[in-house]
């Protein structure tokens, strides 16, 4: 999980670290891809740090789980 500032960024920021993580990369002659989902939580709405980490966590297996579900069914 990789956690950011972006209050104050545009929104081509999602596309911009999409694309620089999702290069994929060589270990052992293996090409590693990534699989990156993006969404916005903000730290305004919860009172400590762990809350907010577990509340991005959940919506990150919920979008992980619903990209599956789309890929596995094709459904676009």
């Amino acid at each position: 999980m990789i956690l950011l500032d972006v209050r104050d960024t545009e929104e081509d920021l999602d596309n911009i670290i999409t694309g620089s993580i999702k290069i994929p990369a060589d270990y052992e002659g293996r090409a590693l891809e990534n699989s990156i989902l993006i969404d916005r939580v903000y730290s305004e709405d919860y009172n400590n740090l762990e809350d907010m980490l577990k509340d991005a966590d959940r919506l990150m297996f919920e979008q992980k789980k619903k990209k599956m579900l789309i890929d596995k069914f094709d459904i676009h």
